[in-house]
Parts: C-alpha cells; structure tokens; sequence
C-alpha cells in the first residue's frame, strides 16, 4: 500500500524600511516565496506504467524510497504493474526537510514532421524532428496506403530510418489506372525507449491498373 505525507515548507522574506534600526524590524512572511508542499513517502513502492493490457511496452515508472518524494520518469497509464516494499519503520519526515530532494519528470518525447509533393520528380519528399525525452533517438517511418485491404504488400510496419524520408507518388491526369492516398507516419523512440505520438500526412496518387 503507497503511503506519503504532504509536508508544507513557507520560507520567511525579511522586510527592511529605510532608516530603521535592523533589531526592531518586523519579520513578515513572503507569500510569494512559499513553496508548494512535498509529497514524503512512508512506505516503499515501484509501479511500472504500460502502454496497453498486454503489459509489454513500459511508457514510464514511479518509485518511492523511504523519507523522499516519489520519483517519476516516463508517463502515467491505467495498465500498471505495483512492487510493494512495505511500510518504512522509524521514518520522520519533518527531520529530513534539509535534505536536497529532487523529483525526475522526463517526458516521452515529441515527434513532428513535413511532407510535401515535389512536382519536379513526383516524389513524397518529408523531414521529421524530436524533442522531449532521452537522446539519442530512434528515427521511425511508416508507409500505408488504402489501395488493397489492410496489410497489404506496400503497408510497412514501423521502419528505422534517419530525419529524412522520399517516397514516389505519381500524379496527374492519365487514361485508366487508380487513384489512391498513400499515409506517411513519423515518430521515435527516445533511448528509454519511450513511444512519442505520430504524426501523419496523406497524399493522392495513381497507378496504373494491375
């Protein structure tokens, strides 16, 4: 079972009006620098955070040591494995408020792209970038199309790649053949390998008729 305590911590600010003596200066507090309360654990866990119900990809972790704040990486997900370590015997946590705390937040990373259709050479010509998370990044890409039912020989699953990514796409008008819109996806894996979102951009083209 997770147990914390909130423990508020307001820092005095010290207010000193031109020539008055220093002693008979009155202490008022500095609303502006109370700091927000902390969470203290009292007992010691682990909770692992999944992407869905199969529990194989991990998105994110928290843990709690004992007399600290919960340590989070990743993100939060309703699919969840929890280590229970038990209480903390003998803990006081208002002894351990001058300790340096700090709480890791590392967000999954963000993923966007671009794409556009060059005229010149008919080809789907895309550019793709990352923030947020741990580096070094796994550059991932996805091709999809609707001309057969899903998967079809030209839908990929998720391929490695670079930041960069071309794909023919002829268009125009031409007697007979099949027009069809083609899917480009882009997202990575950060080095934790955190999932970011995807992003997606679709065009026309044609084919001849097989």
């Amino acid at each position: 079972m997770r147990t914390l305590l909130t423990l508020g911590l307001a820092v005095l600010g010290f207010q000193f009006g031109c020539g008055v003596d220093d002693a008979n200066t009155e202490v008022q507090p500095d609303m502006a620098s109370q700091e927000a309360p902390l969470l203290i654990c009292l007992s010691e866990y682990l909770i692992q955070y999944y992407s869905d119900a199969t529990l194989t990809t991990l998105v994110g972790t928290e843990r709690c040591f004992c007399g600290r704040t919960p340590v989070r990486t990743g993100q939060r997900s309703p699919y969840f494995i929890e280590s229970d370590g038990g209480e903390c015997p003998g803990i006081a946590p208002e002894a351990r408020t001058n300790e340096p705390v700090t709480t890791l937040e590392i967000p999954p990373p963000a993923a966007t792209m671009n794409c556009e259709w060059m005229d010149e050479t008919e080809r789907i010509e895309c550019t793709g970038s990352a923030s947020g998370g741990v580096t070094p990044y796994t550059y991932q890409w996805q091709r999809a199309h609707n001309l057969d039912v899903d998967p079809a020989p030209g839908n990929w699953p998720w391929r490695n790649g670079t930041t960069t990514f071309s794909e023919p796409c002829k268009f125009g008008l031409y007697p007979g053949g099949r027009y069809y819109y083609k899917y480009i996806r882009f997202r990575v894996l950060d080095a934790n390998t955190y999932v970011s979102n995807y992003g997606e951009q679709s065009f026309r083209c044609w084919t001849p008729n097989p």
